[in-house]
C-alpha cells in the first residue's frame, strides 16, 4: 500500500481491483449504483474521520502543553541530527 492510501483509501489497489473486477454484464444497474454509493460513503466517512482527528490534534498542539511537546520533540530531533553529523553519519 502507498502513503496516499491513508488519505484516500478508495484508491487502494485492493479496492481498485474489486471495482474493475465487477462483471459489467451480470451486475444490474442497481448493484452498480449501490457499489458507487458505498464507495462514496466510505470515502466521505474516512475524510471526515481524518478532518476530525486533525482538528483535535490541532487544538492540542495549539495549547501550552502541545507547544512544550513539539518544542521538546523538535529540540531532540535537532540534537540527534547534530550528533549524527558530528559523528560522520
Amino acid at each position: 500500500h502507498h502513503a496516499s492510501d491513508l488519505l484516500a483509501p478508495i484508491t487502494s489497489p485492493d479496492q481498485r481491483q474489486t471495482a474493475t473486477s465487477v462483471d459489467q454484464g451480470s451486475a444490474g444497474l442497481g448493484e452498480r449504483a449501490a457499489f458507487v454509493v458505498g464507495a462514496l460513503v466510505a470515502s466521505a466517512s474516512w475524510q471526515l474521520l481524518l478532518a476530525g482527528a486533525g482538528a483535535t490534534l490541532g487544538r492540542f498542539l495549539a495549547g501550552p502543553r502541545g507547544r512544550r511537546w513539539t518544542a521538546a520533540l523538535g529540540g531532540t530531533a535537532v540534537l540527534l541530527l547534530a550528533a549524527r553529523t558530528a559523528l560522520g553519519g
